[in-house]
């Protein structure tokens, strides 16, 4: 059917999907913007401060969730009666700040060890934003699935921009009006307590408020029994994400942790690949269930084919123009460290081999014990290449053992995979494809890599060097895979629920 109006071609859930994709790129390169500032106004000791507090933060946030975000999404989906459906909400919510004040009570029992642990007597004084941060977080998100659950995603839209450009406007007067650490730490208290008076107020219009610390005891154990092996995997995944820089913590000072944290950002280059997981998943847990392999096959060996196209196209110009996209991103004092531009360049290839390690086939099979497995197994794995290849490597180790086990993983979730389609991993590539665009984009690599260097000889400007190597890379390999890339995405397009 050809639409007349392409009005249509934005409303419903597709027009969603394009507003949060279009918000999340600005709220992206907002963030990019902030690191920025805050990177090149503080000194690395209170830029690793801040860092060591956030990183506490998020893996507290991370671990305290406990998979209740699923848990929610669940049973308000689930549950028809209304009366119901509010016990399950408030009594989820109920759980999820009890864990949250246990949790802050810990952090600040532990201040000292902490601090100890790190190695930075001053963290001991930020803790209580450590403490705080995360009951706010996680509140946040369990208010971002109520939201989506009620239909509305254009205020989680609005939401997101909105707080983007408060905290941009928070660190700009942190750095340049205050001059202090701790201000952007109450920053984001403020704008977080603000979120959650916003989505409460919302949600009481809407007819759909929250109960405060109300709870049905007798629905506790069926939450907390499906929610647990999701907490476990979220756990993981955390302490997978960030057990490289408690080593690098444990074993240098906040300077270096400052450096390698900006070194080892995850940077946007995979914002297609997260974009159609979403989108692909009902249609392969469709498939799956009524045992069309053949379709699941192929949808899926389109899907990882595009992934990896864009976001190889996007890292590996970055790789090509590392020190430059270095010092762009974070300011020069942030590339004279030795291991800096290494670390980095390590981590744009992890951002490559990621798009291996998606679980969309398992979770379409309802595989959830396998990818709790797989990354308790990677996990491990981690922690111990982390600490050998540091002790070899100092901090380039950590940073090699996340690719090696990111690649490890991605190869043990392939196989998995294919397992579930009656497949084998060779069936998920076009070999001879795949062989042709890496030939071609390191040909294309290895050209922009020389004209950088005629570049710098010339002593031109690092941001003029920057553009015209990573376009000198980019837009050929853009334009012989532009053919390919539209056919994989008509091929996903082809199929409906």
């Amino acid at each position: 059917m050809i639409l007349t109006d392409p009005r249509k071609l934005f409303r419903g859930a597709a027009g969603d999907s394009f507003l949060l994709t279009l918000v999340r790129i600005v709220t992206l390169a907002l963030g990019i913007v902030t690191t920025r500032i805050m990177s090149g106004y503080f000194s690395l000791h209170d830029y690793g401060t801040y860092s060591t507090v956030m990183l506490l933060t998020n893996s507290v946030s991370s671990i305290t969730i406990l998979g209740m975000m699923d848990g929610l999404n669940f049973f308000f989906c689930r549950e028809k009666d209304p009366i119901k459906k509010n016990e399950y909400v408030a009594t989820i919510f109920s759980i999820q700040y009890f864990i949250g004040i246990v949790a802050a009570t810990v952090v600040l029992i532990c201040a000292v060890p902490i601090s100890n642990y790190f190695g930075n007597r001053d963290v001991k004084g930020l803790l209580i934003f450590a403490a705080i941060l995360p009951v706010l977080q996680n509140s946040i998100s369990l208010l971002q699935i109520m939201f989506v659950a009620i239909g509305k995603v254009k205020h989680i839209a609005v939401r997101n921009l909105g707080v983007s450009i408060l905290k941009l406007c928070a660190i700009i007067a942190a750095c340049y009006l205050v001059s202090n650490i701790i201000f952007v730490l109450i920053c984001q208290v403020i704008t977080d307590t603000l979120q959650i008076l916003y989505f409460h107020m919302v949600l009481k219009k809407s007819g759909c408020s929250i109960p405060f610390f109300r709870f049905n005891r007798f629905l506790v154990k069926e939450i907390i029994i499906y929610c647990i092996p999701i907490a476990m995997s979220t756990i993981v995944r955390s302490l997978y994400r960030d057990c490289d820089k408690y080593v690098i913590s444990y074993f240098t000072d906040s300077e270096t942790l400052a450096v390698y944290t900006n070194a080892s950002k995850q940077l946007p280059f995979d914002l297609v690949t997260s974009s159609f997981c979403t989108v692909l998943l009902p249609y392969l847990t469709k498939y799956i269930s009524e045992k069309r392999y053949k379709q699941a096959l192929s949808l899926y060996r389109a899907f990882l084919e595009l992934s990896f196209i864009t976001t190889s196209i996007l890292a590996i110009g970055a790789i090509c123009a590392a020190p430059e996209l270095m010092r762009f991103l974070y300011t020069e004092k942030y590339t004279q460290a030795s291991y800096s531009v290494p670390v980095f360049i390590l981590y744009i290839a992890v951002d490559i081999f990621v798009v291996f390690t998606i679980t969309l086939l398992l979770s379409a099979s309802g595989k959830t014990l396998q990818i709790m497995l797989v990354s308790a197994g990677t996990f491990a794995l981690n922690i111990i290449l982390d600490i050998l290849l540091f002790v070899h490597m100092k901090e380039i180790g950590p940073a090699l053992a996340t690719l090696i086990t990111t690649v490890s993983q991605g190869m043990i979730l392939l196989s998995l995979s294919a397992k579930q389609l009656q497949a084998t991993i060779s069936s998920f590539f076009e070999l001879k494809y795949y062989a042709s665009f890496i030939l071609n984009s390191a040909v294309f690599a290895l050209l922009a890599s020389l004209v950088r260097n005629a570049l710098i000889e010339l002593n031109l400007n690092y941001f003029l060097v920057l553009c015209i190597v990573y376009a000198m890379y980019c837009l050929p390999v853009i334009a012989i895979s532009y053919k390919r890339i539209k056919e994989d995405i008509k091929s996903i397009n082809e199929y409906q629920l």
